[in-house]
């Protein structure tokens, strides 16, 4: 027996580290390193950002693995049953109203769009704005509510699904952080100043360009704070730590030599554009052609899995916060099937909303979906429908890219307040919890910086670029459909809160609807 413990040890902690690398590494670097290079206008500055961002998230697991260590044995690991433990009721409701009505139905919006926004690209052919428009919704809110079925009535396909995302989103990745170093040339983003219309430069290290950076980066980390509630299933407990913070480690050193090799052999940053470098190097007109599909087509599966990962989120984290009595369901518990359905509604209206708005609202040198091939290429007659395709869908698409990317960002607030508050509970001694070895200087330095990030973040999304008047830019839209979105939010909120008040709750707001199959929270005060 003693024979095989260490033998056993070694395996869990295998296990959970390629758990913490899965969950991690994923639709980030596929989908926001080339905004990231638009963002900050250096390619050394993107790749600082990167390695400073993923050693602030080393710091803040390292915080989380006490933090979670309250909810060991009870409760659930989520952000918003953490917030009622360590702060109150009123703050977790919030935070749980938040990801329920906009965090998990933006992302998963933002990879809906994604999908079909690569399948236009991969057929290469100028459909109007108007078409894509409607391609685009229709095609969208069916992949949503497929996958959102197949979360709500048979949620162990959706668990196997997201295994093999995990091996199969790994295959390109590798592929393009070898073939970036050997690719470099005087088309690479690090030599080339600029790719179709966007300008940048390895010299020019402003101070705004460094705060520009923080919000995508925190979308690619964004998630690998759940995995700090592994001890729950460990048979070895001393274990996840290690598993934790080597894993962030390995992530981390991963996304920046991943960043570097982009930008070595991208002419733009991105994944796609290295392999259709990649599979165009014999020069050949078939070989640009195939290069595009190919690179399109593996995009498409990765938002895919997107989709797919945010349905289980989103349909185990609301059923999660009703049953901790965090969102008012008259005393009854909620399940699978009429979580997804709350959550199915939500995605498809804001899905539909934001999509309108990047389509509708002309901005720029967008003319919205009057814009076809034609009138766009007599002003671009250098560029053929590759580029046109990239300029529609950008612009349709921009909202939910930059509202995704906020709300990662609004989510690492709510993750910096409750770090904050468990600095304050190692005083109070509220929540009991396993305390480990710097705690206090690692929690300070932690939530210090992550706000910084996180206000860094807001600045980028708010203010224009360059010489624009604030008035005109995506910036000042960005912030008006913001505005009225978290309006709308904490008018939910204010209506729930009334129904606390009115009706109550069996037993109070101490432990879970279900207690009679869950230990009771009684340290938990609202």
């Amino acid at each position: 027996m003693s024979n095989n413990k260490p033998k056993a040890k070694t395996f869990e902690f295998l296990s959970l580290f390629i758990m913490v690398i899965g969950a991690v590494i994923g639709s980030g670097i596929y989908m926001k390193n080339n905004e990231l290079l638009q963002l900050t206008h250096n390619p050394i500055i993107a790749i600082i950002s990167w390695l400073i961002v993923g050693m602030v998230c080393i710091m803040i697991v390292y915080v989380f693995i006490e933090i979670s260590s309250a909810t060991t044995h009870i409760g659930n690991g989520t952000v918003p049953t953490w917030a009622k433990m360590f702060i109150n009721r009123k703050t977790a409701s919030w935070f749980s109203i938040v990801y329920t009505v906009l965090y998990y139905p933006i992302c998963q919006s933002l990879f809906a769009g994604a999908l079909v926004a690569y399948f236009f690209k991969s057929i290469n052919q100028p459909l109007s704005a108007n078409n894509q428009l409607i391609i685009l919704l229709v095609c969208g809110i069916v992949f949503i509510l497929i996958f959102n079925l197949l979360n709500m009535l048979k949620p162990q396909i959706g668990r196997q699904f997201q295994i093999v995302a995990t091996v199969f989103k790994f295959i390109p990745l590798v592929i393009a952080l070898f073939a970036g170093f050997f690719l470099i040339g005087p088309d690479s983003s690090i030599k080339n100043g600029g790719f179709e219309g966007n300008m940048w430069s390895t010299s020019d290290f402003a101070p705004e360009n460094f705060i520009r950076g923080f919000g995508p980066v925190l979308f690619a980390f964004d998630g690998f704070i759940y995995m700090a509630n592994l001890q729950k299933r460990a048979k070895f407990k001393d274990v996840v730590p290690k598993s934790l913070l080597f894993g962030l480690v390995f992530v981390t050193i991963f996304y920046v030599l991943m960043a570097i090799s982009l930008f070595m052999g991208s002419p733009d940053g991105s994944i796609v554009q290295l392999l259709t470098k990649l599979f165009a190097i014999s020069g050949s007109e078939n070989a640009n052609t195939i290069a595009n599909i190919v690179s399109n087509i593996i995009l498409m599966f990765i938002c895919l899995f997107g989709i797919n990962i945010f349905s289980m989120v989103a349909i185990n984290g609301l059923e999660s916060d009703v049953d901790a009595k965090l969102i008012y369901t008259n005393n009854k518990h909620v399940s699978f099937v009429k979580a997804g359905i709350v959550h199915s509604i939500f995605t498809i209206f804001f899905f539909t909303f934001i999509v309108l708005m990047g389509a509708l609202v002309p901005r720029g040198n967008w003319m919205g979906i009057s814009t076809n091939y034609e009138n766009w290429s007599s002003s671009h007659q250098q560029l053929g429908v590759p580029e046109y395709l990239r300029f529609t869908t950008n612009h349709i698409l921009a909202f939910i890219n930059t509202i995704s990317t906020a709300i990662s960002t609004f989510g690492f607030l709510m993750i910096g307040i409750v770090l904050i508050a468990s600095i304050f509970n190692r005083r109070s001694n509220k929540v009991e919890v396993v305390k480990m070895k710097g705690f206090i200087p690692i929690a300070i330095i932690a939530s210090m910086l992550l706000i910084f990030f996180v206000i860094c973040g807001i600045i980028t999304f708010v203010l224009p670029n360059n010489n624009e008047k604030w008035i005109d830019s995506e910036g000042f839209l960005f912030t008006i459909i913001c505005f009225c979105l978290f309006i709308f939010v904490f008018s939910l909120f204010l209506i729930q809160e009334h129904f606390f008040k009115k009706n109550g709750l069996d037993g109070g707001f101490e432990g879970f609807i279900s207690s009679n199959q869950r230990k009771e929270m009684d340290y938990v005060k609202e």
